[in-house]
């Protein structure tokens, strides 16, 4: 397999210096750079995997350097405020995630963690809690049985006596 052939595309990557950003992109709103090179890099062909690392199965390294180059001379702030930007060779995403995670968890050291966790923030809770859909909807109910109970002044209507 030839070197073109094993390479499926390019990842970019890249990082701002925040201080250059106030500077030179914007005192009050400095991360809305990073939504610029965003919407930038998704219109001509880029997929955001993750913060600012962008990759594109589309485009060869020299395209992509045209791109940035074109970029860089349509926003001035680019190149005043950039701390680091990678092209590099994307072959194979291998998402090991979940084989680490169900494979290296130790389930006695993460119950301990947690009781510690809850002792110290009786506030805060390692799982996001949220009450059940059931129990809000029988909550609701009861409100609204009891807003709906008539009022001891009030004659029913409708009914012969």
């Amino acid at each position: 397999m030839s070197k073109k052939e094993s390479q499926k595309g390019i990842l970019l990557t890249f990082d701002f210096r925040t201080e250059d950003l106030r500077k030179y992109y914007s005192k009050t709103s400095p991360q809305g750079a990073y939504a610029v090179i965003e919407r930038f890099l998704v219109k001509n062909s880029f997929e955001k995997i993750k913060d600012s690392d962008y990759i594109t199965l589309k485009l060869s390294k020299t395209k992509v350097l045209r791109l940035i180059d074109e970029f860089a001379k349509e926003h001035k702030w680019f190149p005043l405020a950039l701390k680091k930007l990678s092209a590099l060779p994307f072959i194979d995403n291998w998402d090991i995630s979940q084989s680490i995670k169900t494979s290296h968890i130790d389930k006695a050291w993460q119950k301990q963690k947690d009781k510690e966790w809850t002792a110290t923030n009786p506030q805060k809770s390692t799982t996001t809690e949220k009450p059940s859909i059931l129990a809000q909807l029988n909550k609701n109910k009861q409100l609204i049985k009891e807003q709906d109970k008539p009022s001891i002044e009030r004659k029913p209507k409708n009914i012969e006596i």
